[in-house]
């Protein structure tokens, strides 16, 4: 990319997807016009200029040699969509001190190391409806309910996130989500519990869990769902239906060889 592109004051739009760019002339960062910047780990760098007006940056990734600090994406305050890729530890810090100020989020999407807590527990996140983490999240300090800081949220993917059935039971009380995946890694026990009264409004679950060895579904839980798909999973993976249920016929659409995994448990307890 020729430095020249800096000299573009009026450019809004740069999209450079499917080329071999990775880095953009530091210039290009200040041109304050900039609303969308479309790219495959584009490196941002340290210092950028007063970008209040960009809305749309997909896919960045932090500098190597200098990283971020927390004014790197401080001025971003009109970001709708952000996509961050190889967050490292040393960046977490930052980039939680900077989503604490992005308070027009729709759509983020992590990938690194470590995922900061705050995703879940900041009110300036109120306006998020779509969420992607791929990476270790550690929710075992924090005791704020998610609900209530992402009150509109509609689609979340876990991956590698490693989060616990306590987290789960905390999702369920999303009043909007209606669409969860979680995927390789993203569940750290071998039993899985679906309780009666959450996922109200939960159409579409994705579930590619192998190290899973029990999955419990209760009368009235995902009382609307539409889509549920089991991607993956063990030999010895039990499926408990806790009372009456329509799951069953749900799951017999994706894999016959679910069938021979599901248990039926009236409400009583006692196996059938």
């Amino acid at each position: 990319m020729p430095p020249s592109v800096g000299r573009l004051a009026g450019l809004q739009t740069l999209d450079v997807r499917d080329t071999a760019v990775e880095r953009l002339p530091e210039s290009f960062w200040r041109i304050r016009t900039l609303r969308h910047v479309f790219g495959h780990r584009l490196i941002l760098p340290k210092r950028v200029g007063d970008l209040k007006n960009l809305q749309t940056l997909d896919t960045i990734k932090p500098d190597d040699k200098y990283g971020w600090d927390r004014n790197t994406l401080a001025k971003m305050i009109n970001l709708r969509s952000l996509f961050v890729w190889e967050l490292s530890k040393g960046h977490v810090k930052p980039l939680a001190a900077a989503l604490k100020n992005l308070k027009h989020l729709v759509t983020l999407t992590i990938h690194g190391d470590d995922i900061p807590s705050c995703v879940f527990t900041s009110a300036s996140l109120r306006r998020l409806e779509i969420m992607e983490l791929d990476g270790k999240l550690d929710m075992s300090s924090e005791s704020k309910d998610i609900k209530s800081c992402l009150p509109n949220l509609l689609l979340l993917s876990l991956e590698k996130t490693m989060v616990s059935q306590d987290f789960i039971n905390k999702l369920a009380e999303l009043p909007f989500l209606a669409g969860l995946t979680l995927d390789v890694g993203s569940y750290k026990d071998e039993h899985l519990a679906f309780s009666p009264g959450g996922f109200h409004s939960l159409r579409r679950l994705t579930i590619d869990l192998l190290e899973l060895k029990k999955l419990e579904i209760h009368e009235a839980a995902l009382p609307g769902l539409l889509d549920f798909d089991i991607l993956d999973y063990s030999d010895d993976l039990e499926i408990e239906i806790v009372g009456e249920s329509d799951i069953v016929d749900k799951l017999c659409g994706e894999d016959q060889n679910l069938y021979k995994k599901i248990k039926r448990t009236p409400k009583d307890g006692t196996g059938c």
